[in-house]
């Protein structure tokens, strides 16, 4: 009755490639954004001093 698409069934080296370059410029378009604005810095300090916190570190 219902047949898997061969496109998602095996994932081929072109695909995996793509996928991966596509996550690699949304992570450093990110970055570049976060590090031109002013705040990244202290937001990166504050989610830093949230989690230690959680652990009971801070």
């Amino acid at each position: 009755m219902s047949k898997t698409i061969d496109f998602l069934a095996r994932p081929s080296p072109a695909r995996t490639t793509m996928f991966f370059v596509v996550a690699l410029v949304t992570v450093e378009a990110f970055l570049i954004v976060g590090l031109v604005t002013e705040h990244f810095w202290e937001t990166l300090s504050n989610g830093a001093m949230i989690c230690l916190s959680c652990i009971g570190v801070g």
